[in-house]
């Protein structure tokens, strides 16, 4: 939701005691990014699919397991954003570019740069050019996968919403509110609200703020080594912990794009709150969900 105001309102109308007064104060704003099917002429500019526009100097990165290029989800000219970023954590110039390898669940980089002006448009790796096949073999492999997205410019603005009923987050909240009462139960139909401008197939890409989940995956849990996987099981110093890894970025499946991750699926980028706060972008943090 755009107006943090309507958010509380389905607040105060759905949820129930006692997770109401923890959950307002888990409201997050977050900058959202519409894609609009429009392509990209101007080098610099916020952008989803497509080319990069990247220094001079840089290459197209490759993934870090196997050496193949990844694929170019998007890049961020933070100056655009930085009106929006309500915490004020994001920089305020530069380039933030965002790369995934579509046949793994946690393989990609972000990279950023604070050069904006000497940038040029990459020419994709040779790697991405779709070989030509016999109709036998299309017929017995399939369709190849896109390796470039196609592109389209975005809408930018701030929006508000409260995590996920699925999310750690909200976990958190059951833990401090000493209930039993399963979050589900207390208001799914706050959640309901809360998304009903969003259908099943609307993509929702956004940076920081709470991630949108989909198959109850509580994906801070995978980046605290512990051996205590169950949510269960889990004090409340061990979610604490797991929390300190911030959304940055949730990129979805979009038909702009020409893109469904899976079964319209999504990635999340995290990133570390301290890396966050000095602007270290290094330590990048995957994982995806799907329907």
């Amino acid at each position: 939701m755009r107006d943090p105001i309507k958010l509380i309102e389905v607040i105060e109308k759905y949820i129930v005691y006692p997770y109401k007064e923890l959950l307002l104060k888990e409201i997050q704003a977050s900058i959202r990014l519409k894609t609009t099917g429009n392509l990209c002429s101007d080098l610099g500019k916020t952008k989803l699919g497509g080319s990069p526009d990247l220094p001079k100097n840089k290459n197209w990165p490759r993934s870090k397991y196997y050496n193949t290029p990844l694929s170019f989800l998007g890049q961020i000219n933070c100056n655009e954003i930085k009106e929006l970023d309500e915490l004020n954590v994001l920089p305020k110039e530069g380039m933030l570019y965002f790369f995934f390898n579509l046949d793994s669940g946690d393989d990609g980089k972000v990279i950023f740069s604070k050069e904006v002006k000497e940038l040029e448009r990459a020419i994709p790796p040779h790697e991405f050019k779709e070989q030509k096949t016999s109709f036998l073999k299309r017929l017995l492999t399939g369709k190849p996968k896109k390796r470039i997205l196609k592109e389209s410019e975005v809408n930018i603005y701030k929006e508000y919403n409260f995590p996920s009923w699925d999310s750690l987050r909200v976990a958190l909240i059951q833990k401090k509110a000493q209930t039993n009462i399963s979050p589900i139960n207390a208001f799914e139909e706050g959640f309901f609200e809360n998304d009903s401008a969003e259908s099943e197939t609307t993509s929702n890409h956004h940076l920081l703020g709470n991630y949108n989940g989909i198959q109850d995956e509580f994906h801070e849990l995978n980046f605290i080594n512990n051996e205590v996987k169950e949510l269960g099981n889990l004090s409340l110093e061990q979610i604490q912990k797991a929390l300190k890894w911030k959304l940055l970025f949730q990129f979805d499946s979009d038909n702009n794009l020409e893109m469904s991750l899976g079964d319209w699926g999504r990635i999340y980028f995290f990133i570390h709150e301290d890396d966050l706060k000095n602007k270290n972008f290094d330590n990048i943090k995957i994982s995806i969900d799907s329907y």
